[in-house]
């Protein structure tokens, strides 16, 4: 009789369902870690245009505002611009200083919590002293996925990121 080495068939059936068993609950998990670094790359993204435009702001002594690019719709991206007439709109003859695009699958929500003046775009302007002229929450959120982060920008123009549920 030869010694042969190997697997016989039910081995090798026994393994391949128990693969089969872990790659199943492997799948969500992974999808998971997958939208929490979209919420997080979005997120730190968008701190970094806010600290920016903050450190243009005072630089320049200009108002240095983020916005969207298009319309209300921050999900598409946002632009960060000298602001001349302080109207949170980019128009011609304003000085662009960054764009960003979002990440795909990515909605942002832009709302203002308190204004000055008569602000109702949601924008988020610096002043020349580093202040924001609105205090604004711009909450991130992957479709599906329950939670999120929302990025609050104080008076004093200090942005903070906290956890956020996006289901409700």
């Amino acid at each position: 009789m030869t010694n042969q080495k190997g697997f016989t068939l039910a081995e090798m059936l026994i393994t391949l369902g128990i693969m089969g068993i872990l790659t199943g609950a492997a799948v969500p998990a992974f999808n998971d870690v997958m939208s929490g670094s979209r919420v997080e790359a979005t997120t730190g993204s968008l701190e970094d245009s806010l600290h920016l435009a903050r450190s243009e702001a005072i630089t320049r002594g200009a108002a240095i505002t983020v916005a969207p690019v298009a319309g209300n719709d921050w999900s598409t991206g946002w632009n960060t611009f000298i602001d001349r007439n302080g109207n949170g709109a980019m128009e011609t003859g304003e000085d662009l200083i960054q764009v960003r695009e979002a990440q795909d699958n990515v909605s942002i929500a832009a709302a203002l919590v308190a204004t000055q003046g008569s602000a109702t775009a949601p924008v988020v302007t610096y002043m020349a002293d580093g202040s924001a002229y609105t205090r604004s929450k711009l909450t991130v959120c992957v479709a599906g996925d329950a939670d999120g982060k929302v990025l609050e920008v104080s008076s004093v123009g200090r942005s903070r990121p906290a956890k956020v549920s996006c289901t409700g």
